[in-house]
């Protein structure tokens, strides 16, 4: 190998990469008089949270792996940044108290090559949660809720026996109050009460 030429790898953040790639697929630089600047560049990625109908949604914490997840910042007007040198990273939103990452590797890792995908997109879905009674009439003022890092209130039935709420497309636990008594929807295997909006976005509760 000529004495001028040299590989260089730059760490910023927890990533690393390599500069120049030789016809031998290592990564050389030939430092001679004409060409002893060696660049490296980072690249900004933009994170979005919106909704269903493709409204920003604040307050989404983003945060992204690079030697451990690290914090990139809460959503501000629906958008995130970081600037992050041009490699693969696993990507993860959390909203509402629950968490949800974006890309696939083949692996069954969770990765993005910001090279090629510099803006993620997070969304949110709509979920609605229907009660009716046993004559089939819809029932309003019964107070729903949802289970996500505890449980919240959701709010109550509309005239049309209807609740709703933007979620993180994950499994949730719903139950639903009425005269004094609650009962939740979903069955996992492990005897729990999930339901995955991904699949099923409306609930029905029927009481009585």
């Amino acid at each position: 190998m000529d004495e001028d030429t040299y590989r260089f790898r730059i760490t910023y953040d927890g990533s690393y990469v390599e500069a120049q790639e030789s016809s031998l697929g290592e990564m050389y630089v030939d430092i001679s008089d004409f060409n002893k600047l060696v660049e490296f560049k980072t690249r900004e990625v933009i994170v979005r949270l919106e909704d269903s109908f493709g409204n920003s949604r604040d307050d989404g914490k983003v945060e992204y792996n690079s030697d451990g997840f690290k914090e990139m910042g809460f959503t501000d007007e629906g958008y995130a940044s970081v600037e992050l040198l041009p490699e693969e990273y696993r990507f993860k939103v959390t909203y509402d108290g629950t968490s949800v990452e974006a890309g696939e590797s083949s692996a069954g890792e969770m990765y993005v090559d910001i090279k090629e995908n510099p803006m993620i997109t997070f969304q949110t879905q709509s979920v609605t949660v229907v009660i009716k009674d046993s004559g089939n009439k819809l029932l309003e003022g019964v107070l729903v809720e949802y289970h996500s890092d505890g449980w919240k209130e959701m709010g109550f039935t509309n005239a049309n026996g209807e609740a709703t709420v933007e979620l993180l497309p994950e499994e949730y636990r719903f139950r639903v109050t009425h005269e004094g008594t609650s009962v939740e929807a979903g069955e996992s295997s492990a005897g729990e009460m999930y339901v995955d909006i991904k699949e099923n976005p409306e609930i029905e509760f029927v009481l009585g």
